[in-house]
């Protein structure tokens, strides 16, 4: 399939195409001339030596006001590139469903074909290794995205696929030390950053609104649910969380109660329900996942909004009701579609074009009150 029966598919895709290229090549090119003045010159060197002729280059790089010269033939791939994306995100997680939409999205743009693997429950590292054992043998798999949810234990098979030519691209969860691990880009949030800015944002906002006075650091007891606490990216997440009450003055061994719990907000309820009736005294949930499970459970508890500051991470539709009815006061989104999306837009210019693949990080930004009529209809958009 060419690139132009590609940005045929439909004006709508035509224009999201042409967008993206703008942000991959320019991306692209900032990524080799950082601390440069770039020229207008420069970008038109680059295309030819990066790219190569390149038809549809003119009325899309008009977008930056940039204009090359016209008469560019673009190659065309012999077949379609194979990007499968293996994710540690379980079948019953709707957080996944959301990055589901958004690689199957991509694969309708572009000529990439794939399968996102995901295992039957959350968080299982052994199967997820042996799927990427599997790919590395396959002849005619290209590229491979997947999440690093462990520190070590996919740093071998991550190298052997690198090895034999598959670049590999990290989705949602990185390791924290990239030295050890030879993937080539990362896609995703900063989970630690999210998590200190959430627990900040709590500290000088939310509490006060909340409660009517600000939080004491010496008596506040606080509720830490935790999804899949063996999982690398929640252990950033409660690093986050824990560094920034330390600077605020509060002994995180005494007066915070961790507990594991489901991804899902009905299998959160019970542990939410048994984490706030032993510990009547906690006015603080911070949650390393989605929190609709406190939500419920203080529902079926018979609170009200406000007994509780409850905030957690990312973006689902229980959630956004719990934020919408008060029980929840904010949430830290992730883009997870874009998490699906990006990794698909990125394999096909590196193997059509062998252009370098970089970070993109998808945002932190707080959904609260304010935010929900737009989070509200979330939902309904990706279906």
């Amino acid at each position: 399939m060419s690139l132009t029966k590609v940005l045929e598919l439909g004006r709508a895709k035509i224009v999201l195409a042409s967008f993206l290229m703008v942000a991959l090549v320019l991306g692209g090119f900032a990524a080799t001339a950082v601390g440069a003045d770039v020229t207008e010159s420069d970008v038109v060197d680059y295309l030819k030596s990066e790219i190569g002729s390149w038809e549809k280059a003119e009325p899309i790089l008009s977008k930056a006001d940039i204009s090359v010269p016209a008469g560019f033939p673009l190659s065309e791939p012999e077949e379609e590139f194979n990007i499968p994306l293996v994710c540690h995100g379980g079948e019953g997680n709707p957080f996944w469903n959301t990055v589901e939409y958004g690689y199957r999205m991509a694969k309708e743009i572009f000529p990439v074909k794939g399968t996102m693997y995901r295992p039957s429950t959350e968080f299982e590292p052994r199967w997820q290794q042996n799927i990427l054992v599997e790919l590395s043998a396959q002849k005619d798999v290209d590229m491979v995205a997947t999440t690093l949810p462990h520190e070590t234990m996919f740093d071998e098979v991550v190298q052997d696929l690198e090895d034999s030519g598959k670049t590999v691209i990290a989705v949602n969860s990185d390791v924290e030390d990239v030295t050890q691990n030879a993937r080539s880009a990362y896609i995703g949030q900063e989970g630690y950053d999210a998590a200190y800015q959430m627990a900040k944002a709590v500290w000088e906002k939310y509490y006060h609104e909340t409660m009517g006075y600000d939080p004491d650091p010496k008596t506040i007891k606080i509720l830490m649910p935790e999804g899949a606490p063996g999982a690398g990216w929640c252990q950033e997440r409660i690093r986050g969380f824990k560094d920034f009450l330390e600077e605020m003055g509060v002994d995180t061994n005494k007066q915070v109660y961790e507990y594991k719990t489901e991804m899902s907000p009905t299998g959160q309820k019970p542990n939410a329900m048994s984490a706030i009736q032993s510990h009547p005294d906690a006015t603080l949930v911070l949650a390393t996942q989605t929190c609709g499970g406190t939500y419920l459970a203080m529902k079926e508890l018979g609170m009200e909004p406000g007994e509780i500051v409850v905030v957690g991470h990312d973006l689902i539709e229980k959630l956004v009701e719990g934020i919408d009815e008060g029980y929840i006061q904010a949430t830290v989104d992730q883009q997870p579609f874009l998490q699906g999306f990006y990794p698909v837009v990125e394999g096909y210019f590196h193997k059509m074009f062998n252009m370098t693949v970089y970070d993109i990080y998808t945002g932190g930004k707080q959904i609260s009150k304010e935010d929900v009529k737009i989070a509200l209809e979330f939902p309904k958009i990706i279906g």
